[in-house]
């Protein structure tokens, strides 16, 4: 459910694991840093660990993440609308236009939801690679180093080039 293309279009840049660079990793101590270099590795080029243990991770990152998430996105939906309630309440002005209410307190509850939702991917991803502890167990089991890192965050960065280019949208602007 996320409005991303609303909101901020460029999202991919704070989550799955894009905010990871050689500075990050060269502070982590030494099992942070194995945990770190996995979790990049797994959501950027999952064809460098089996299928099975992608399945694995892809499962803890749903259940920590996005399940977070988008509870996260209900809160700012309530939120959203209770405030939008509670001013119809105190203005003093009675409008009697159901409908364009009704659009608007849409439009704001699902602008409201969209950045929620995207605001605590970002806050949650980090917990997630701090705290899981099937995370560390795969870090363990490949213990990636940080060649492998430089390795997977230059195929990374090509495979979203070649998407950029190859998509209809970023292409239409040069014709």
């Amino acid at each position: 459910m996320s409005l991303s293309w609303l909101v901020s279009p460029q999202l991919h840049k704070t989550t799955n694991g894009y905010y990871i660079n050689h500075d990050n990793i060269m502070l982590a101590g030494p099992q942070d840093r194995r945990r770190l270099i996995f979790y990049f590795i797994a959501s950027q080029t999952p064809e460098k660990i089996t299928q099975e243990d992608h399945k694995k991770f892809v499962k803890e990152q749903t259940i920590d993440v996005d399940m977070r998430s988008g509870i996260f996105s209900f809160g700012g939906i309530f939120l959203a609308l209770a405030t939008l309630r509670e001013q119809q309440m105190i203005t003093s002005r009675i409008t009697n236009r159901p409908i364009l209410n009704g659009m608007f307190i849409l439009g704001v509850g699902l602008v409201s939801a969209a950045f929620s939702y995207n605001l605590s991917k970002v806050l949650f991803e980090p917990l997630f690679v701090q705290k899981n502890q099937v995370l560390l167990e795969l870090a363990e089991k490949y213990n990636f180093s940080v060649f492998d890192f430089a390795l997977a965050k230059k195929e990374a960065r090509l495979k979203q080039l070649r998407a950029e280019l190859t998509s209809d949208s970023s292409n239409a602007a040069h014709f």
